[in-house]
């Protein structure tokens, strides 16, 4: 790489010489023909041989000078334009440092990104096995309607016709459970085949509440039987 740059270079500063050159010929010769041309018009005669070759002399020079001027630029380079190039460069660099640098000094004051922790769901629902049922005397059975129903009546106390909502239904447990002679331990939840799910709202909204008031909640297998009076 080096020495093709070296050769270009110098093939470079030949046709620049060349080009002077030429340029003093060119100017040696125009300067000569245009004072044979004055002569001839003013004073009738031509120019002296003197006179002719000095002032032919100084228009090649100076036609050769031109013409350095534009092939050499300032005298810095190999061509024209060379140093120009260079110190379009310098500044090019420049530039980009602030910008660099103003960018750097961005990222260090940013705050830090805070480290996200991986969710963690939400523990599964507690398995509803049966268990040993507390004497009725102790305990409420429930029966979980199914359907739908407008007013969300969907519980029924064992024993009763008409069904209650969830707030109906907590009121009545609370008066047992703080009733001095027989209060009220726990809850029998009875799910049949054609009950609204175990899985569901209404089984754990209830579910819960049981659990809150210290409650035992109560899931006997009677899922696979049809509820007693549905049709």
């Amino acid at each position: 790489m080096l020495f093709a740059d070296a050769l270009r270079n110098f093939a470079q500063l030949v046709i620049n010489g060349l080009a002077i050159a030429g340029a003093f010929l060119v100017g040696l010769l125009l300067t000569k023909v245009s004072l044979w041309i004055a002569c001839r018009l003013f004073f009738k005669k031509a120019p002296p041989r003197m006179v002719s070759k000095a002032m032919g002399i100084v228009g090649g020079v100076t036609l050769a000078i031109v013409v350095g001027l534009l092939v050499f630029g300032d005298g810095t380079g190999w061509g024209v334009g060379t140093g120009s190039s260079t110190s379009l460069g310098n500044s090019q660099q420049e530039g980009t440092q602030p910008v660099e640098a103003s960018a750097a000094a961005q990222f260090a004051a940013a705050p830090p990104v805070p480290e996200t922790k991986p969710e963690v769901p939400p523990p599964d629902p507690k398995p509803m096995e049966p268990q040993q049922e507390l004497p009725r005397s102790e305990s409420e059975r429930i029966i979980v309607l199914g359907g739908y129903d407008s007013l969300q009546r969907y519980y029924q106390v064992e024993g009763q016709r008409e069904s209650w909502n969830l707030s109906q239904l907590t009121q009545y447990l609370l008066r047992r459970k703080t009733d001095p002679d027989q209060p009220l331990k726990g809850i029998t939840v009875l799910i049949y085949r054609d009950s609204a799910t175990a899985e569901g709202p209404v089984v754990a909204q209830l579910r819960k509440w049981a659990e809150d008031h210290e409650l035992g909640v109560y899931f006997p297998p009677v899922s696979s039987q049809t509820r007693p009076g549905s049709k």
